[in-house]
């Protein structure tokens, strides 16, 4: 270059000797222009350019270049002059400019935007270029950015979805949707974009971003990405914050979009061939989450349960429902919960209460020690029998009725003896309800075991009141002989004691306990309960059958049968015999009048008439028991004999009895007498005369029983007297004198 002059320079400085290559050249008007215009000497540059003809847009362009890299905002004026001064560069420059230049406020900056769009015109790349500022200028105010923000300056050439990202991991819900929503480009990176919200954002403010603005927006192949998101997300909340609504909230997003997904195009199944497909794989796996984590929200806000998702999944709706009765420790508490708690969440998931209090019952008892389960049991048992009031039988309140029946029977079987009057009145309504829906088979068949169990427990407590209580009530072979043992204890309520063992075991007789009971009580000689027994049992027994009408009538003969061969076969002699001989006599007699008067109600009542043949039998049965029991009750009574009826039904028998009346009550006083012989005969006692009557002897019987007697003691005299009297009395009855002389002449020989 012939402009150019070289040379070499030394320099020696402090021992250092250096060598120096310069270069001389002409300065060109181009450098002599850049030299003026770095050093911002605009004026001297404008000036040389014209001076050397080169075009003033160079020094304008440089000059609005300065402006643009200028340290903060410009001023108001200087954005004027900016706007002047484009007018005479290049529209690519001029739309550089105006897009880059930080205005002092918004509306500086809008009317350079507006400068730039006109120098824009219709080339589609400035367009674009101003457009995307303007939006970001809008984007940058909606996040609010201040007219004199220097940040305006970064945010206009930041990486938006880095932008994103950082609002996201501050969990500003509202920038993150400004951006989404004013930037189509960022909606390419779904996932990027929701990602890095931390667990403690505002799940309300997200749920309701992502389903009006996300959701409508995504394509077919975002999908999977977003809804593994929400799934991961809402088990996150649920297990590190312990918040299954907040979860609930993502996951809902699930089940009913804002809008369905664009349609899908030839060429998208081109380029994406599986999209629908994981759609529709996708969104059903969040179900089953949703519906967990929508029991988990309602437990916890109507119920009070706290249940992690982990636990929930371990259990089943059942389970969880009896776990709201399992934790109430107070029985009392139960109804509460069961009205406000465990019944609803059971009817929500469409459970059977009934079948669910049943199975729980049945799993207290079986891990309860003793009785410990009754209160809680019980407790169930009420709320059962109140959900059953005044139900009409449906198929649904059938199934209950069975529940509940069955629960009641195991509460009975596994009852303390004696059991409760918690038990007793359990027992009762469940009988109640059954009978009620007794249309059904199965609920018939548990009433009936109900009834049964209640009458071996009656029959259990029955028999530890009378000291039987390790007695095998299944041992059939021991019931006669407990009968037997039953019927002579004492006390007033026996008699309905010993009808429960007779309805408990078949081969028993209700008519034959009467009797084993009416024994006894002849035994101790308690006629007023004798009495009483028998009207009990003609009020019991008195049915409308015929067998039932002589039930009474029966007891009372086998009674009077039996007190006959007692006292026909018993040992007289004793004290002690006299005074069981009186209580046998007495209570027969009172057996007989109560059989007369049983007979006398069967001739008048016709409700329980007898048939005529059955009622002359019956009378003349009574007859002649009267004649005899009633004969030695007298005897016993005014005689002090005691004369047993077998013995009055003999002649001979009753002859000695009275000739023994005769001479221990009358003549034998005489006999002692020294003057005895030569006495007259006395006025026969009415006592003596009234005995006789009894033994069946006439006036005309006693007389020669009395001259016999009289000729035995050697009372001749007396015996003299009486023969006179009977001579008198024959009045022309000579067969009957002959008969009366000869013997008093057997007498003499005697």
């Amino acid at each position: 270059d012939v402009t150019t002059v070289l040379f070499a320079e030394g320099v020696a400085d402090a021992g250092v000797q250096r060598l120096f290559l310069r270069r001389l050249h002409e300065a060109v008007p181009m450098e002599r222009l850049d030299h003026f215009l770095r050093a911002s000497r605009f004026a001297e540059a404008l000036a040389f350019a014209d001076a050397h003809g080169i075009s003033a847009a160079v020094v304008y362009h440089r000059r609005l270049t300065a402006m643009v890299q200028s340290d903060g905002a410009v001023s108001e004026s200087a954005v004027d002059v900016a706007l002047e001064l484009a007018q005479h560069i290049e529209d690519e420059d001029a739309v550089d400019v105006c897009t880059r230049l930080l205005a002092p406020s918004l509306n500086d900056t809008i009317r350079l935007l507006a400068y730039a769009r006109r120098r824009a015109g219709a080339e589609n790349r400035l367009r674009k270029r101003v457009e995307d500022v303007e939006r970001r200028l809008g984007t940058w105010s909606a996040l609010g950015g201040q007219d004199r923000d220097s940040a305006w300056a970064e945010f206009r050439v930041a990486d938006l979805a880095a932008n994103v990202r950082a609002y996201a991991a501050q969990g500003d819900v509202a920038r993150v949707a400004v951006l989404w929503r004013r930037h189509a480009g960022l909606r390419r990176d779904v996932a990027g974009a929701v990602q890095g919200f931390p667990l403690d954002t505002d799940s309300a403010a997200l749920a309701a971003w992502l389903r009006a603005e996300v959701l409508p927006t995504l394509q077919p192949a975002q999908w999977p990405a977003v809804v593994a998101w929400i799934e991961q997300r809402a088990r996150a909340l649920e297990a590190r914050l312990q918040r299954p609504a907040d979860a609930l909230q993502l996951v809902a997003l699930l089940d009913h979009p804002a809008q369905p997904a664009p349609a899908l195009t030839p060429q998208q199944l081109v380029d994406t061939p599986r999209s629908s497909a994981r759609l529709s794989h996708f969104v059903p796996e969040c179900v089953f989450l949703r519906q967990q984590l929508a029991d988990i929200a309602h437990l916890h806000s109507a119920h009070g349960l706290v249940l992690t998702l982990d636990a929930h999944a371990q259990l089943s709706y059942s389970a969880i429902a009896t776990a709201l009765l399992d934790r109430v420790v107070a029985p009392e508490l139960l109804s509460v919960a069961y009205a406000e708690h465990f019944a609803p969440y059971a009817r929500r998931h469409a459970l059977d209460c009934a079948e669910l209090v049943h199975a729980y019952c049945i799993a207290d008892m079986d891990a309860s020690v003793g009785g410990a389960w009754e209160p809680r049991v019980l407790a169930l048992l009420s709320c059962l029998h109140s959900d059953m009031s005044g139900a009409q039988p449906t198929a649904a309140r059938t199934g209950h009725a069975r529940a509940l029946g069955a629960v009641a029977l195991e509460a009975m079987r596994r009852s303390a003896i004696p059991w409760s009057s918690g038990v007793d009145e359990a027992a009762q309504k469940a009988l109640e309800v059954l009978d009620r829906f007794g249309s059904d088979d199965e609920v018939a068949v548990l009433a009936r075991e109900a009834r049964e169990q209640l009458r071996l427990m009656r029959l259990k407590r029955m028999l530890r009141a009378h000291g039987l209580g390790d007695a095998h009530i299944s041992d059939t072979r021991m019931a006669g002989a407990v009968l037997q043992w039953l019927a002579r204890r004492p006390g007033a309520d026996v008699m309905r004691d010993v009808l429960q063992l007779v309805d408990a075991y078949h081969h028993l007789s209700r008519t034959a306990a009467y009797v084993l009971r009416l024994q006894a009580l002849c035994e101790t000689g308690d006629t007023d309960a004798v009495a009483a027994l028998i009207g009990f049992i003609d009020s019991e027994e008195h049915g409308v059958q015929p067998v039932a009408r002589l039930v009474p009538l029966e007891v009372a003969r086998r009674t009077l049968c039996w007190t006959r061969d007692l006292l026909d076969s018993m040992a007289f002699g004793a004290d002690a015999s006299r005074e069981l001989f009186r209580r046998h006599v007495a209570s027969a007699v009172v057996v007989l009048r109560a059989l007369e008067a049983l007979a006398a109600r069967r001739a008048e009542d016709p409700a329980c008439a007898l048939a005529p043949a059955e009622l002359a039998r019956l009378r003349t049965f009574v007859a002649v028991n009267d004649s005899t029991l009633g004969a030695a009750w007298q005897l016993l009574e005014d005689g002090g004999l005691m004369v047993s009826p077998g013995e009055l039904d003999q002649p001979s028998a009753r002859a000695q009895i009275l000739a023994d009346i005769l001479r221990q009550q009358w003549l034998g006083a005489y006999a002692d007498d020294a003057r005895g012989a030569a006495l007259g005969l006395p006025m026969v006692p009415p006592r003596i005369r009234a005995l006789a009557a009894m033994l069946r002897f006439s006036e005309p019987q006693l007389n020669v029983a009395v001259t016999l007697a009289c000729l035995r003691l050697r009372l001749f005299t007396m015996a003299l007297d009486m023969s006179q009297q009977l001579v008198d009395a024959v009045d022309g009855d000579l067969p009957y004198a002959l008969r009366a002389l000869a013997a008093c002449e057997r007498g003499v020989a005697a």
